[in-house]
């Protein structure tokens, strides 16, 4: 997604988000302008039109140590080596697909 969503983005987004929430009985959130407790609910959105011909997506989620920036490829070849920047300058980074555990349906 863009580095700055469009307010409509972000409005349907929370739209499907807490669609879902409801279902289960739970409280709505502000995902994703703000951090949300179902990050498992990422798996359905990116199933949608036109969320599913996404690269990749940027949120918010709440740690330990407070709040961080993560992000998910979808499309490990969408990543430009060359215009990836990191803190500290200079540090080896490699991008590879996690590995699948055996048995399992990938």
């Amino acid at each position: 997604m863009p580095l700055r969503a469009k307010r409509e983005v972000l409005d349907d987004i929370n739209h499907h988000w807490n669609r879902w929430l409801a279902q289960e009985g739970l409280p709505e959130e502000d995902f994703p302008r703000k951090p949300s407790l179902r990050m498992d609910l990422l798996d359905r959105l990116v199933e949608l039109e036109p969320y599913r011909y996404l690269n990749a997506i940027a949120y918010d989620a709440t740690t330990t140590f407070g709040t961080a920036k993560f992000i998910t490829v979808f499309r490990l070849e969408s990543i430009l080596e060359e215009e990836v920047n990191v803190i500290p300058p200079h540090t080896n980074i490699r991008f590879q697909p996690p590995e699948t555990l055996e048995g399992s349906k990938d």
